[in-house]
């Protein structure tokens, strides 16, 4: 054996242990200007009756 993981059934994953914080920053899913505009000015999910729920997973109970 080479000691490869091909065969270990976990497919390409990426071994985060090993990158920099940068390289974790930018592997990170980038918002869309759409996104940005669903935020406040803290980063919270402003949310309406058009995207109520989808940013959350909370689940009220009354």
């Amino acid at each position: 054996m080479t000691g490869n993981k091909q065969g270990s059934g976990r497919g390409l994953q990426k071994d985060y242990s090993e990158m920099t914080l940068e390289e974790l920053i930018e592997s990170l899913p980038q918002l869309t200007p759409e996104m940005e505009a669903q935020l406040d000015k803290y980063g919270d999910w402003i949310e309406t009756p058009q995207n109520q729920g989808s940013g959350s997973t909370e689940q009220k109970t009354t």
